[in-house]
């Protein structure tokens, strides 16, 4: 399984900033942020067969909703590690984000493929 971070979706809008920092972040670090959506491609190119692709689905309602902010927030901020961006406009934002969760008003999808293969 793949996460495809070109397909993120952030509510609120003021929280997409996160999601194209972490791109960047990602790919400065020379991942491919996009290598979800390529699994398929991958899985045809080394040779295996009877290939299956699909995205993992999510659920936002009040049950399935018990994300860990700080542990979601440690892995941004592992992402963005030594990229450069001003401490108090992510701080700010990080703040909003955490607030956003609190609330239950923030929506955070990141589509992640999987795919299976056989090897012939």
């Amino acid at each position: 399984a793949e996460p495809d971070y070109g397909g993120r979706i952030d509510h609120p809008a003021e929280l997409a900033q996160l999601g194209t920092w972490q791109i960047e972040a990602l790919r400065a670090q020379g991942a491919d942020p996009l290598t979800g959506r390529k699994l398929q491609t991958l899985f045809q190119e080394s040779g295996l067969t009877d290939i299956e692709v699909g995205v993992l689905g999510g659920l936002w309602d009040a049950e399935h909703n018990n994300i860990d902010i700080e542990l979601e927030q440690k892995i941004l901020g592992f992402d963005l590690g030594k990229f450069e961006i001003a401490a108090a406009e992510l701080n700010a934002l990080l703040e909003k984000d955490a607030e956003a969760w609190k609330a239950g008003k923030r929506t955070l999808f990141i589509p992640t493929f999987y795919a299976l293969g056989r090897k012939p």
